[in-house]
């Protein structure tokens, strides 16, 4: 038994991959102060990478099982990965638990209640923040090719229905909620939380593509089908020096309309579940009126070039 079961859902684009990457890399240091975290392989095709260890639970999302087959699995599974490990604390990071069913959940809890008393931790981010940080991924991942304007009239956080559906489950006292601030250090914070010395080496993930990187990948969103190739070419940009210092920004009529859809979610959230920190529609310093530069990509003959270079380049190694 052990003192502390932790499970870290995420959210996604609070410094999950960041996080989940130390965690990979300290994992005999960890054992050593007593925090187990199950170390898998590192992300295919990105050796800066490390998905968590969720992918121990990836079965899970397929439904075609009974229950007590899905119940054995997960006893199975959980058995093999924590195997005779000794500590006061076994600790799992998985994004992709977030959207786990009811039924599922209380499998979850059950199984990870026999090696001790479960705690979710959850981080939040600012919405205004958060939906230009998944912007970026849409447009790298999932070949979006609306500008910004045109995404926060529809975007929704799922910060509310994820945190009330596992508490619901596990309890509200079980569910820790804290706000992200990307101007911390992310990893240093979270080895804190989960009364771990923080590594000394400094962990290197992707950066976030600048405005004129996204003016690209959104170009050529909309003349190459193939994601794979895409994601290739997002992917090399992140890997290497920026070609640019500008970030992409919102404007007062974007807050306005993420506010429509969110004000009520921040809220309820700060309201209900917040541990540490509060919840804002927005940080101070991803508002700007100034108005937005054009690019003309035509005329940006060494930024598309050099893209093309760098994604051929990666995947001429990844073909190694």
């Amino acid at each position: 038994m052990f003192d502390r079961v932790i499970l870290h859902l995420g959210a996604t684009k609070t410094g999950t991959t960041a996080i989940q990457t130390a965690l990979h890399h300290a994992s005999d240091s960890l054992a050593e102060q007593g925090t187990i975290y199950p170390a898998l392989r590192r992300a295919r095709g990105d050796a800066s990478r490390v998905n968590g260890n969720g992918k121990v639970f990836k079965f899970m999302k397929r439904q075609e099982s009974n229950t007590n087959a899905r119940r054995s699995r997960l006893r199975t599974t959980l058995q093999n990965v924590v195997g005779e490990s000794v500590g006061h604390t076994l600790l799992f990071s998985a994004e992709g638990l977030q959207q786990t069913s009811v039924d599922d959940i209380q499998l979850l809890k059950a199984e990870f209640e026999r090696y001790g008393p479960l705690e979710i931790v959850y981080f939040v981010r600012h919405v205004t923040d958060h939906a230009l940080s998944q912007y970026g991924e849409y447009i790298r991942r999932r070949r979006l090719k609306d500008d910004f304007s045109e995404f926060a009239k529809y975007y929704k956080v799922s910060f509310l229905d994820v945190l009330r559906t596992w508490s619901d489950v596990c309890g509200t006292g079980s569910v820790k909620t804290y706000v992200y601030d990307p101007s911390q250090d992310a990893i240093a914070n979270f080895f804190k939380l989960i009364g771990a010395e923080p590594p000394k080496e400094k962990t290197i993930v992707h950066r976030s593509l600048s405005y004129e990187e996204l003016a690209l990948m959104r170009w050529l969103n909309t003349r190459i089908d193939d994601r794979l190739t895409l994601v290739k070419f997002a992917t090399s940009l992140s890997q290497h020096p920026s070609l640019s210092t500008k970030k992409l920004r919102a404007t007062s009529d974007d807050l306005r309309n993420l506010t429509v859809n969110n004000a009520h979610i921040v809220e309820q959230v700060n309201r209900e579940f917040v541990t540490e920190g509060e919840l804002k529609m927005a940080s101070d310093k991803v508002i700007d009126d100034t108005p937005a530069e054009e690019i003309d990509l035509h005329q940006q003959g060494p930024l598309l070039l050099t893209a093309i270079y760098e994604a051929l380049n990666y995947a001429s190694r990844q073909s190694r």
